[in-house]
């Protein structure tokens, strides 16, 4: 099993992230990944088009890629709305004004519909995060013995609501890796896009995806709108103490124009100001000679 989930990331200012840039930082990420042609995925959909149109690459989103593993895997992917009537039976077996916390008792014996309604959400957030609510902070381990029942349910029916398909299809890849060909084709690389809304979740699945490959993250400094309300804790500092290396493309960038220039230098007619040819040069240049 891969030992960190990203191996390198490369930080990209947003005010570069423009549409003239987008082709050379593409080609960036992929040079770090030492692979031509890697895989090129992404958390949602922000650059997808953008990508296609600018720098003509295909890119797959990483639920897409995970609905695709779950089914491959056997499962079968069910509509919200089924998961969500789900939910429901199983919170409206429990008795919550005999078993709840103080504050949910004293509700459920004025609307136990209010209380139903409440916990059913609480279960559809914990696995769009993939919460244990055992281990979470109080009252949510309250709810765990619920949490337990649905997704025993759900694994007995072989179910996947489209919320729990980033962590099933990551337990199906740590039993079989082959499912990524399955599923992608041969593959000898990742380039991640979208890498600052990464969630622990996407780390656990994407470690479980590119085990025995290079997989690269593109950055985008301070452009984060998801998962800072879903972690309080650093993502770099995170990847950092994992051993993933963080490069900046505006030291790429500037070492790649650097060496352009000392290129055009080279290859261009060169003016020698040596002490013995200056006063003929200044005058072949139009200049006065005193």
């Amino acid at each position: 099993m891969k030992a960190k989930p990203l191996d390198t990331v490369l930080v990209v200012d947003r005010q570069r992230m423009t549409e003239a840039e987008l082709p050379a930082i593409t080609e960036a990420a992929t040079n770090l990944t030492a692979i031509t042609r890697p895989h090129h995925i992404q958390r949602y959909s922000t650059y997808g088009h953008q990508l296609q149109v600018t720098a003509g690459i295909e890119v797959e989103s990483v639920p897409r890629i995970a609905l695709d593993i779950s089914q491959a895997a056997g499962r079968t992917i069910i509509n919200p709305a089924v998961d969500y009537a789900l939910r429901h039976a199983i919170v409206g077996e429990v008795d919550w004004q005999e078993i709840g916390p103080d504050l949910v008792s004293a509700v459920a014996a004025v609307d136990q519909d209010a209380v139903n309604n409440m916990v059913a959400q609480v279960l559809g957030m914990a696995d769009w995060e993939d919460l244990d609510l055992n281990t979470a902070g109080n009252p949510l381990p309250e709810f765990g013995a619920v949490q337990d029942r649905h997704r025993e349910l759900q694994n007995s029916l072989g179910w996947t609501p489209p919320r729990r398909a980033i962590p099933d299809a990551r337990r199906a890849l740590e039993t079989d890796i082959d499912l990524r060909e399955v599923v992608l084709g041969p593959t000898s690389g990742f380039v991640v896009w979208e890498a600052e809304e990464l969630i622990e979740m996407d780390l656990a699945f994407l470690k479980a995806l590119g085990a025995g490959v290079p997989t690269v993250g593109v950055y985008l400094e301070n452009g984060s709108l998801r998962r800072p309300y879903s972690e309080i804790h650093s993502l770099r500092h995170a990847l950092e103490s994992q051993g993933t290396e963080f490069v900046y493309y505006e030291d790429i960038d500037a070492s790649s124009t650097q060496k352009t220039l000392d290129a055009e230098r080279d290859t261009s007619p060169q003016v020698d100001f040596s002490r013995e040819h200056t006063d003929e040069q200044r005058t072949s240049f139009g200049g006065e000679h005193r």
